[in-house]
C-alpha cells in the first residue's frame, strides 16, 4: 500500500471506502500493516503535526531515525515541537542521550526476538512524555484515564465523572497526542501511554476518589438507566485490575454498590469479576475485620444486608461457611456497639 496514502489515512485526510473495506473483509484476504520505513513518508506525517518540519528537515529526519521510525513516536515528537516545548536540536540531543543510556543499561535482558525493540520504543515514548510539563490537573486526568476502556468513552461523560467544569484540560491533552480521540468525541489512552501513566502516576483509591464516588453514585441510582452502561462496567472492571487498594473500606463499599447495578443489567462478566476480587481479598484479610472496617455505622443494617448478597454467592456451595461468618460477625458486637449488634442480630436470625 502507498505510504503516502497510509499517512493521509492515519491523520484523517483519507478514508477507506466501504467497498474496499468489504472486499478486504472477505475470507482469506489480508492487508498487512507494517511500520512506515520510508523517511519521506514519515516526514510527511511529521509535517501534518509540525508546521516547520520542512524548515528543519535535516534535524527532523535525524529525530525520525533516532526513534527507529515508530509512527506514534514521530507523531508525539512533531506535536511536542509544534507546541514550542523544545527546539528540534534540543529534542534530538535529548533523544540521543536517552538512546545511548538505554543501550548501556544492563538491567534489560533480551529474552526473545522483538523485546529489545519494544523496550526501546517504550523508552522513546517515555522520554517524549517526560518533556511535557503537565499541570497537576492534567496529571490527575491522565491518572484517571488509565481505567477507560480501549474503545474510549465520551469526553463529556468522563469530564462529568471527574467533576471538570469544562473540557479545556482534556482538549489540551488531546493536542499533545497523549489522549486519543475520534470524530464522535470519544477519548482513550494509547496503550503505551497508559502503561507509562500507570507507572508515573500510580492510580489509587485515595487519589482517584472523585472518579470512584461518581461511579458509585450512578450505581446507587438503581431506577435510573444509562445508555453507556457497558463502558461504565468496563471502567469498573479496569479499576479492579489496575488500581492500588490503599483504602480497603472505601474500595469494598465501591464494589458492593457496583455489584447490584451490574445485576440490573445482567452483566455477569462484571459480577464475576467483583466476586473474584472479593474472594481474593477474603483470603488475605479476616472477614470480620473487613466488615468492621467497611461498616457505615449509621447504616450498618443496610450495609451488611448488601454485603451478604455478594458474599453468599461466594459461599453458595458452603452453607457451613456462611453460618461461620454469621457467628464471626456476632462476635464483633462488643467492638461495633451493643445497639448496632442488637439490630444485626435480628437481621441475621431472619
Amino acid at each position: 500500500m502507498d505510504n503516502g496514502l497510509v499517512c493521509r489515512w492515519m491523520t484523517g485526510q483519507a478514508k477507506i471506502s466501504p467497498k474496499i473495506s468489504a472486499y478486504y473483509s472477505k475470507p482469506y484476504c489480508t492487508l498487512p500493516l507494517k511500520e512506515i520505513e520510508d523517511t519521506n513518508a514519515l516526514l510527511q506525517l511529521a509535517s501534518v503535526f509540525y508546521s516547520e518540519a520542512d524548515t528543519y528537515r535535516t534535524t527532523v529526519e535525524k529525530i525520525i531515525e533516532t526513534v527507529h521510525s515508530h509512527t506514534f513516536a514521530v507523531e508525539l515528537a512533531a506535536k511536542l515541537l509544534e507546541n514550542g516545548i523544545s527546539t528540534p536540536d534540543q529534542l534530538l540531543t535529548r533523544l540521543q542521550v536517552e538512546k545511548a543510556s538505554f543501550h548501556n543499561e544492563d538491567k534489560i535482558k533480551i529474552i526473545k526476538d522483538g523485546q529489545s525493540s519494544k523496550a526501546t520504543y517504550y523508552s522513546h515514548i517515555h522520554t517524549l512524555f517526560s518533556l511535557y510539563t503537565l499541570s497537576l490537573k492534567q496529571q490527575d486526568i491522565m491518572c484517571n484515564m488509565c481505567f477507560l476502556p480501549s474503545t474510549g468513552i465520551s469526553a463529556r461523560i468522563f469530564a462529568k465523572w471527574l467533576e471538570l467544569p469544562t473540557l479545556n484540560e482534556i482538549n489540551d491533552l488531546i493536542e499533545t497526542g497523549f489522549v486519543q480521540t475520534t470524530k464522535r468525541r470519544t477519548i482513550s489512552l494509547h496503550p503505551m501511554i497508559q502503561e507509562i501513566t500507570l507507572s508515573e502516576t500510580k492510580p489509587s483509591v485515595t487519589r482517584c476518589h472523585i472518579l470512584l464516588d461518581s461511579l458509585q453514585h450512578i450505581c446507587l441510582m438503581h431506577g435510573m438507566e444509562v445508555d453507556y452502561y457497558k463502558k461504565l462496567f468496563q471502567t469498573i472492571g479496569n479499576i479492579i485490575v489496575l488500581i492500588e487498594k490503599d483504602d480497603i473500606p472505601k474500595y469494598l463499599l465501591f464494589l458492593e454498590n457496583a455489584f447490584p447495578y451490574m445485576d440490573n443489567y445482567n452483566y455477569h462478566k462484571g459480577m464475576n469479576g467483583i466476586i473474584q476480587e472479593l474472594t481474593g481479598l477474603l483470603k488475605t484479610k479476616n472477614i470480620g475485620t473487613i466488615y468492621l472496617m467497611t461498616a457505615n455505622l449509621s447504616h450498618a443494617k443496610t450495609h451488611f444486608k448488601k454485603a451478604f448478597k455478594i458474599y453468599e454467592k461466594i459461599w453458595a456451595d458452603e452453607p457451613e461457611m456462611i453460618e461461620a461468618k454469621y457467628r464471626e460477625i456476632q462476635e464483633l458486637y462488643p467492638q461495633i456497639g451493643f445497639c448496632i449488634g442488637k439490630n444485626l442480630s435480628g437481621l441475621l436470625t431472619k
